[in-house]
């Protein structure tokens, strides 16, 4: 294997861990593959862990497409019937296009209903799709704030086929800064190997 990309459920859930296991309190720092993050954790009602992506100054447009990194690459498309796109497919022809092969990427089918972004995510590496992406949810936000098919307003709503999130960020004319990923995170199982 080789280091992987950041991820950002990823990030949350290994925080709240370490907070369970007595190794952190609920503010702490820490590295991943693309820097440093700063977490929370709140305890108002569901173990909501709060952490702080880096800066994002580049959205590239791909025809009516973005592309954007967010620790990890995102390629991003508007759908207008997301329960009904195929993203397993479609997902794998982007992913393996001339322009991706090389490094990879996820692939993100997004649409927005009333205010609320809903996403649908193929990821590298898995090679499917995945219940909940956090770089993915990240980088769909700001593409489509970028772009004028999301409201500016922070934090954004997003629906995923794993839960609800939020994004918070300020929008700058260099790009976006101050961006946190928020969202609950359970313990589902504990095992003994």
């Amino acid at each position: 294997g080789r280091l992987g990309s950041m991820c950002g459920n990823g990030g949350r859930c290994a925080v709240l861990f370490a907070n369970e296991l007595k190794l952190i309190g609920d503010e702490t720092t820490f590295i991943a593959a693309d820097g440093s993050h700063k977490a929370s954790i709140s305890h108002l009602s569901d173990r909501e862990v709060k952490l702080k992506m880096n800066d994002v100054d580049k959205i590239e447009t791909h025809g009516n497409d973005y592309f954007v990194n967010t620790g990890s690459p995102h390629f991003i498309r508007f759908v207008s019937d997301l329960a009904k796109t195929e993203v397993d497919r479609l997902g794998c022809e982007i992913r393996n296009s001339p322009s991706f092969i090389q490094h990879g990427t996820n692939v993100n089918f997004v649409t927005v209903i009333g205010s609320v972004l809903h996403i649908r995510t193929y990821e590298r590496g898995v090679e499917a799709e995945t219940l909940s992406c956090g770089t993915g949810v990240v980088g769909s936000v700001l593409a489509l704030v970028h772009a004028g098919l999301l409201s500016a307003v922070s934090p954004a709503q997003v629906q995923t086929q794993g839960g609800g999130l939020k994004v918070y960020f300020r929008q700058e004319a260099t790009g976006f800064e101050d961006i946190y990923l928020e969202g609950p995170a359970v313990a589902v199982f504990q095992g003994l190997y």
